[in-house]
């Protein structure tokens, strides 16, 4: 059961915006509060658009304002700094391939949405190479001094090959032919390096 919980909260994790999960939790965390009697939950309804904004600088994890006796008090919670990128598993393409590619750096500011957009970076550089199966896992190693090492789990899965390749509606040419033209090759045993 617990399986099914982590696969659904990944699944919401990607699919839905960050923003949008964490004021889900708030207005939940805010309906058990009215429902208990509790009359008065500061903060937790109050999506302002300066709250909004500043979650939307992606600098910050978590936003509260709230008024404390005329005063704006405004609590932050700031994403982490990127300690380092790290790759594992890749044997195919080297990391000088695959470091230009993606955007997180050293002592950049860490965001999901960063994170996601070079999980894609990396998958395409694999996909370009045949690889389609290929998969990357992002972990974050929390470190002091609210720092994270990112950590790029990449499978690179087997090559993908061509079983067969039809030719349809030529007259003038033999398949053959045509196929010998073609870059893509059809897979065969004794291919071994193409």
């Amino acid at each position: 059961m617990t399986h099914a919980y982590a696969r659904l909260a990944g699944w919401l994790d990607d699919a839905i915006p960050c923003n949008a999960l964490l004021l889900v939790a708030r207005l939940g965390i805010a309906a058990i509060f009215f429902l208990s009697g509790r009359t008065k939950v500061e903060g937790l309804l109050t999506i302002t658009d300066s709250a909004r904004d500043l979650f939307e600088t992606e600098l910050f994890a978590d936003v509260a304002i709230r008024n404390n006796d005329g005063a704006v008090v405004i609590d932050v919670k700031e994403n982490p700094v990127i300690n380092r990128v790290i790759l594992e598993g890749n044997k195919r393409i080297k990391e000088d391939k695959i470091l230009p590619e993606i955007r997180l750096a050293p002592r950049q500011i860490f965001t999901r949405t960063k994170v996601r957009a070079d999980v894609a970076r990396i998958i395409e550089l694999y996909k370009r190479q045949g690889r389609f199966a290929a998969t990357v896992e992002p972990k974050m190693v929390q470190q002091d001094q609210n720092r994270v090492d990112v950590v790029f789990e990449i499978n690179e899965g087997p090559r993908s090959k061509v079983r067969q390749i039809n030719i349809l509606g030529n007259e003038k040419f033999s398949d053959g032919e045509l196929r010998g033209e073609m870059a893509t090759k059809q897979s065969r045993f004794y291919r071994f390096f193409s």
